[in-house]
């Protein structure tokens, strides 16, 4: 079996350019504590739209906030402005822009009133807030949303990370400058309006032996999730070969990812379904992990391409994806009769696609013919 380059998970990556310091956690308690904090300061309110009333001062650049009889006043976080440009059909960049000029904080009060009263296409918004400072009695807007947004809880996503990795096999990947600098190195982000956690178990190699070749793959996740409906909560599982200092994943395969909307149902489904789930794939023997990807190592599913081909219509692939991964699963590894060959072949495949999710697509569905050899 040839090492073949499989795809590449930018994600964390992504995370890790862009999360100031202040949004950087050193360990999962940290974040545990950091956001529960936020979350027991935090009020949620479902209440009429009319019964907000935005005010705007005359002076460009002054204050635009919210004022609700039972709440007091309410202050939008860059976050929640856009989500009340939204609710009340006022474009946030408008209202952004005529902030700065003469009496256009009170402008952009005016139009969102009348979209609140006039527009909205809900009667009832649900709102998330919490003390501007510790003791205000202004408060900041944390969210708006629909009043039947089902909330999935940012510190429920780290506290089920945490009850799954009671043994502590899982860690923020390795980094050259971890010991300089941790808070750069670290792969726990949470702002105002997310969490982000990015975990590896490096300590447990899963060896794969082909053609008297040995391969040494990782397990990792991501998990992230908004309670404020900034995104939806995901979890994403995968096999890597290693992860550079810059948190890109390489050699990335048998990728599996569940995403959940925070709809009514949202928080029930998360308990149910994502909890044991987790909880499953973090506490898996290795040797299980080894077995199922020996078998498919093994597994020849034909003896001629058109026996191959065969098999991979009867797994959804069309002709022509079929032979691309057939061609290419005997470049990349020298073969294309088992499962792992055609694997390597197709995810390789993947790497040629100029979109992003369209490569995502196939690399998803390709990693899914492994559970074939299960």
């Amino acid at each position: 079996m040839s090492v073949a380059e499989n795809s590449v998970i930018t994600r964390a990556s992504r995370e890790w350019w862009t999360r100031p310091d202040d949004e950087r956690y050193l360990t999962l308690d940290d974040l545990y504590r950091a956001i529960l904090a936020r979350a027991k300061e935090s009020r949620v309110s479902t209440i009429p739209n009319q019964s907000l009333l935005a005010r705007g001062s005359g002076d460009p650049g002054g204050e635009l906030y919210l004022v609700n009889e039972d709440l007091g006043t309410l202050d939008p976080t860059h976050w929640s402005l856009g989500q009340l440009a939204t609710i009340s059909r006022t474009p946030a960049k408008w209202i952004r822009e005529v902030a700065t000029v003469p009496t256009g904080p009170a402008i952009a009060a005016h139009a969102i009133n009348l979209g609140l009263r006039h527009l909205a296409d809900r009667e009832n918004v649900q709102v998330m807030s919490q003390p501007a400072t510790p003791g205000s009695a202004r408060l900041d807007l944390r969210c708006i949303v629909g009043p039947d947004y089902g909330r999935i809880y940012d510190h429920e996503v780290v506290r089920a990370v945490l009850d799954a990795n009671e043994d502590g096999r899982w860690h923020v990947p390795a980094a050259s400058y971890q010991t300089k600098n941790p808070k750069r190195a670290t792969t726990l982000y949470a702002s105002d309006r997310d969490v982000f956690v990015f975990l590896v178990d490096e300590k447990n190699p899963i060896s794969i032996h082909v053609d008297g070749t040995v391969r040494n793959l990782f397990r990792g996740f991501m998990v992230w999730n908004s309670e404020v409906g900034h995104h939806k909560f995901g979890f994403m599982t995968f096999l890597y070969d290693f992860v550079c200092d810059n948190r890109m994943v390489w050699g990335a395969r048998e990728i599996k990812e569940i995403s959940i909307k925070h709809t009514k149902n949202a928080p029930e489904r998360f308990a149910r379904e994502v909890r044991p789930m987790l909880r499953a794939y973090a506490e898996a023997s290795v040797l299980d992990v080894e077995t199922k990807l020996q078998r498919a190592a093994q597994m020849k599913v034909g003896t001629s391409d058109e026996e191959v081909m065969d098999w991979l219509r009867r797994h959804e692939f069309k002709e022509k994806e079929g032979r691309k991964i057939v061609e290419t699963a005997k470049a990349e590894e020298g073969g294309a009769r088992t499962v792992w060959e055609l694997v390597n072949g197709g995810t390789a495949l993947a790497r040629s696609i100029p979109y992003n999710d369209d490569r995502v697509a196939l690399e998803k569905r390709v990693s899914g013919l492994l559970r074939a050899a299960a």
